[in-house]
């Protein structure tokens, strides 16, 4: 096998002559024995190698966090500088939520609004912010219609399929099954499987691919379906 041929050099052979590594050197720098300057971090009294910015890991990692390479903080962490908000701190005494916001917008309380209104864009629907996440507009609008929560099960269709259309008129109250049959309908797509608690798209015979090949054999189904829940 042969070997490097850099003097005191035993790694196997891999280009020209050189292994991986004086391979590599040679192809960057032009010189297989080239050595990198060596960088010390730029704070005073540090002796150890710059990894970023001038600064070591151990420096860099405060200056991103506090703004100040120098910083050190003892103790217990701060709650974030924002009023109200008690995250901890993850950056310039933000929590990370209000740490992204002002990276993305320059201030920390500043949300992406919808031009022409409050509120978000989630999905394509409008969504308002609460304590837990977001909760979306259609939802908030069909509740006060009925004058109750909406249940798991329950779900909002847009009639007109516009999205951002919150009116009362526009808006539905069904389930999953009607809900997909109203989709497949408005696109003019087959209808889904006749079959009970299924809501994949029927492909023939009104019947998805899977219960339509349990008709057509005429044999027991895997699934253990029962034929009499045909609607």
């Amino acid at each position: 096998m042969k070997t490097c041929i850099i003097e005191k050099c035993n790694r196997v052979k891999f280009s020209l002559g050189y292994c991986t590594s004086h391979h590599w050197r040679f192809k960057r720098y032009g010189n297989p024995l080239h050595v990198r300057e060596l960088v010390l971090c730029s704070v005073y009294n540090c002796n150890r190698k710059s990894e970023a910015r001038g600064y070591c890991n151990t420096h860099y990692v405060r200056w991103r966090k506090y703004g100040d390479p120098n910083t050190l903080i003892v103790g217990p962490r701060k709650n974030c500088s924002i009023s109200d908000c008690t995250q901890i701190t993850v950056g310039y005494g933000y929590c990370g939520k209000h740490y992204q916001r002002w990276k993305a917008h320059g201030d920390p309380n500043t949300v992406k609004i919808r031009e022409g209104g409050s509120g978000t864009i989630k999905g394509g629907y409008k969504a308002y912010r609460v304590k837990d996440g977001h909760i979306f507009e259609h939802r908030l609008v069909m509740e006060k219609k009925l004058g109750r929560k909406l249940r798991s099960g329950e779900i909002v269709h847009h009639t007109d399929g516009v999205k951002l259309n919150n009116t009362e008129d526009n808006l539905e109250l069904t389930n999953r099954r009607d809900h997909t049959r109203h989709h497949l309908s408005f696109y003019g797509l087959d209808s889904i499987c006749k079959f009970s608690d299924c809501e994949d798209r029927a492909i023939a015979r009104n019947l998805c691919g899977k219960h339509y090949m349990v008709v057509k054999r005429k044999t027991k189904s895997k699934f253990n379906i029962n034929f009499q829940k045909v609607v």
